[in-house]
């Protein structure tokens, strides 16, 4: 798996000493890397074509009280992530220029 550049290590993983009631162990992992970005495109993809049907649209604004114009704006703000994500993807190494030590 390739990382980005200002990430390379991914994640980091630890084992809490104190586990949750009924649990043996305890878990917790901090993922930081833009492979989210996949999911995100598969689902803005099942969103797309569900949205130019309007199928289910009417669980969202009629039961739920959402206006057309959020829903339009989720599916925005979801583009603009996967946009982001990209940009971060691709993203080359700033150069910093470093003191000479004498």
């Amino acid at each position: 798996m390739n990382f980005i550049y200002w990430n390379a290590e991914g994640w980091k993983t630890g084992l809490c000493s104190v586990p949750p009631i009924k649990q043996q162990y305890s878990v917790l992992s901090l993922a930081n890397t833009t492979a989210i970005r996949y999911t995100f495109e598969e689902l803005r993809s099942r969103v797309s074509k569900l949205y130019t049907r309007k199928a289910h649209l009417h669980h969202y604004l009629n039961v739920d009280g959402m206006d057309i114009d959020q829903v339009q704006n989720a599916y925005e703000d979801l583009s603009d992530q996967i946009a982001f994500y990209d940009e971060m993807e691709t993203a080359k190494p700033l150069e910093i220029a470093r003191q000479k030590v004498f």
